[in-house]
């Protein structure tokens, strides 16, 4: 099967994510708010580009609808998010905020840049 090509709309938001993921990584001791690039553009909610691009459903948010691989198996009755955390799989965006290294920050701040899928 063939990659969906990206909307301009989505091209965007994927630019800005990486920005903002990138930018963690080489800030490791920082958090998302911190990123300048929240100064020249709007914040969107939860400091989140894939949150904001995927828009919301009946319940405020729309998981199912993300475009970002955060490690975690997609299934209908748990769609995966970056908040996602069993006892046996964590996020990406879990391990990220729970890192106690640099390293582990950095690590894990480029897998969510790089993250992006197509299509969502």
């Amino acid at each position: 099967m063939g990659q969906i090509e990206m909307t301009e709309k989505e091209m965007w938001y994927k630019k800005k994510h990486e920005s903002l993921w990138k930018w963690l990584a080489k800030n490791p001791k920082k958090e998302k708010k911190d990123w300048p690039g929240f100064k020249k553009s709007f914040v969107p909610d939860w400091e989140c580009f894939a949150c904001d691009f995927a828009g919301r459903d009946e319940s405020g948010r729309s998981c199912h609808k993300c475009p970002v691989d955060f490690g975690v198996k997609k299934n209908k009755k748990n769609p995966p998010h970056c908040e996602h955390l069993t006892n046996e799989k964590k996020s990406y965006y879990m391990l990220w905020q729970r890192a106690i290294t640099s390293a582990e920050r950095r690590k894990y701040a480029l897998l969510i840049a790089n993250g992006w899928k197509s299509g969502g």
